[in-house]
């Protein structure tokens, strides 16, 4: 009885183990250097913002955060997005989905960034956009 119930345990393992090893053997990883045309373009945003609020961000798969804290009632948001594509034609049209939204309360300030891995965002700016562009890689750094 045990060494059935053993039994049934191993082989359950080593099928789970079979899978989740066949699973990361099946996703295909992008290369960034595989593509040619290197796009790079800058996005700024100003607003009021009190003492003792909230900021959150949401930021991109690739990318950097650099916060510097000063004296003035206000936020200053920087970006500089990069995206890579095999053509002129696909680089502007990531470009033009790539980049972040910010949405705030009274309390708060939320930025969120938008890109080619954001497909309900994509939809939202481009509904014909491409499948074939969402695995392109791209990086914001804020």
């Amino acid at each position: 009885m045990k060494i059935q119930r053993f039994a049934r345990l191993f082989v359950l393992s080593c099928l789970l183990l079979f899978i989740s090893i066949a699973n990361v053997l099946a996703q295909k990883t992008v290369d960034p250097n595989a593509f040619q045309v290197v796009r790079t373009k800058s996005m700024s945003k100003k607003a009021g913002f009190g003492p003792g609020g909230t900021i959150v961000i949401v930021g991109a798969p690739h990318g950097a955060v650099s916060i510097e804290g000063w004296d003035k009632n206000r936020i200053e948001i920087e970006a500089e997005i990069q995206v890579r594509a095999h053509n002129e034609q696909d680089a502007a049209r990531l470009a033009n989905v790539t980049g972040f939204a910010v949405t705030e309360d009274v309390t708060s300030y939320r930025i969120f960034s938008i890109g080619p891995h954001d497909k309900k965002s994509i939809k939202k700016i481009d509904k014909k956009f491409p499948k074939k562009l969402r695995k392109n890689p791209f990086k914001i750094d804020y």
